[in-house]
């Protein structure tokens, strides 16, 4: 957690005008840990940390983003749900990954509702769908996200 957190500074890169292989080890490790934050975002927030230097830094950045509760990455998950298809997922799969973006809207405080959830997932579904998704939509009010 020190790289995260700051707890572990990066020692002198030079220490009596020589290299300081401290700060080599602790550069390689923090470089691992930066990697692996970068690897784990989405494609959504990924350009909020690309260039950041070390792992302090991008995960400072997504605290300030999700702390505040970023219209920026609101927007980006709104677009996400508004642009949902089902493409080659099952419909299990479908539900999952369209349900994790309205939930990460609620955690970040978005005005979202289960109705706009419902609807996203009937619009993304292709025309194999239709006559199913057309019978929904006449009783939205009527379903919740359990019934998708």
């Amino acid at each position: 957690m020190g790289h995260v957190d700051g707890s572990l500074a990066a020692p002198p890169q030079i220490v009596d005008g020589q290299s300081n292989p401290a700060y080599w080890s602790w550069y390689v490790r923090d470089q691992y840990v930066l990697t692996w934050i970068n690897l784990s975002l989405s494609e959504a927030v990924l350009p909020n940390v690309i260039n950041k230097a070390t792992a302090f830094d991008a995960w400072s950045a997504l605290a300030t983003i999700y702390a505040s509760g970023s219209p920026v990455i609101i927007g980006q998950l709104r677009k996400s749900l508004l642009r949902l298809s089902r493409g080659n997922e099952t419909i299990h799969e479908y539900i999952h990954r369209a349900k994790a973006i309205y939930d990460k809207m609620l955690a970040l405080g978005a005005a979202v509702t289960e109705q706009e959830l419902v609807v996203a997932l009937l619009d993304g579904l292709d025309e194999d769908y239709r006559p199913f998704t057309r019978n929904l939509e006449a009783r939205l009010s009527e379903v919740p996200l359990a019934g998708a």
